[in-house]
């Protein structure tokens, strides 16, 4: 593998190449039934913007891009059970796992190139070493009739080893030392799941669907201290749509969104004493800030020729 930079002020490049090799096993005990067994390698390409150097000062820190950031190269393995019971049911089974060479996170890095923060740090995607990431999941559709169930559930565990920063009282006062702490990859959330109430009516026209999704709490900013990273707590979400088709091509739908409201909280799992004289602050944690999205409804005409 081989991968090449070569940055010259407004001009930029990046060239690699990598070998992605593949190989998969499928096991049909009947008609209705697959058994897969695969593996094969992956990479995961930085965003462009994420490459750009540019630089622009934020409300509370300085965000910049990293023009030698290295793409991730991943080691994917997978096994899954399949069952067909009809042509509009199934149930899936499956378990995974992913061996991630210098996955892309979003980090706090000093001058010198370092995890660090103050006025001489800055928020840019980096490598940060290896990670693992295994889990399973299930999928299941049912249909009586018209009327049908969707279910989807995943259990991920991810793990990455970082540097962290951590002040230590000694006998000659304070002072700073480094650490290391395993943590869950940004944005990986171990428990995800939706459940959906489907009607479905071909011959009349009739679509519908009340979804609900979950996603478990996650690693959402990761803090250059020890214990200083700030987490999205877990959200539950609710939407329904429905659509109604006429023979003349002519077609109306209904959207609702996040229909409970659900609003999404950002916190750091330490707690501070001198914080808790603030309105919204709680004792089991530092609640950084809370955002709420609202309701949004759709009415719509589509027309197809």
């Amino acid at each position: 593998m081989l991968q090449h930079f070569d940055n010259l002020g407004p001009v930029g490049e990046q060239s690699y190449w990598d070998y992605l090799p593949s190989a998969s096993l499928k096991w049909t005990p009947n008609g209705k039934m697959n058994v897969r067994l695969s593996y094969y390698r992956s990479i995961n390409r930085p965003g462009f913007y994420e490459i750009v150097p540019y630089q622009i000062m934020g409300e509370e820190y300085q965000e910049k891009g990293n023009p030698n950031l290295k793409r991730a190269r991943i080691d994917n393995v997978d096994l899954r059970w399949e069952w067909f019971p009809s042509a509009n049911e199934q149930v899936l089974v499956g378990v995974f796992y992913k061996y991630l060479k210098d996955p892309i996170e979003q980090v706090f890095v000093a001058s010198d190139g370092k995890m660090g923060s103050g006025a001489d740090a800055y928020y840019m995607p980096a490598n940060l070493g290896n990670a693992k990431n295994y889990g399973f999941e299930i999928d299941v559709v049912k249909y009586i009739r018209h009327f049908g169930v969707k279910a989807n559930y995943t259990y991920t565990h991810s793990a990455i080893t970082t540097t962290k920063r951590q002040y230590k009282l000694n006998g000659n006062g304070e002072y700073e030392s480094g650490v290391t702490q395993k943590r869950p990859l940004v944005n990986q959330a171990p428990h995800t799941a939706n459940l959906s109430l489907l009607y479905k009516d071909t011959n009349h026209g009739w679509n519908a669907q009340l979804a609900a999704s979950y996603t478990g709490t996650k690693l959402a900013l990761v803090s250059p201290f020890k214990d200083a990273d700030q987490w999205d707590k877990a959200l539950f979400g609710l939407d329904f749509s429905a659509e109604k088709k006429f023979d003349n091509g002519l077609s109306v739908f209904f959207k609702a969104n996040n229909l409970l409201d659900a609003k999404r909280e950002r916190y750091i799992k330490t707690v501070n004493e001198s914080n808790l004289e603030y309105e919204g602050q709680r004792t089991d944690r530092t609640v950084v800030g809370t955002y709420r999205y609202g309701r949004t409804f759709l009415l719509g005409v589509r027309y197809t020729l």
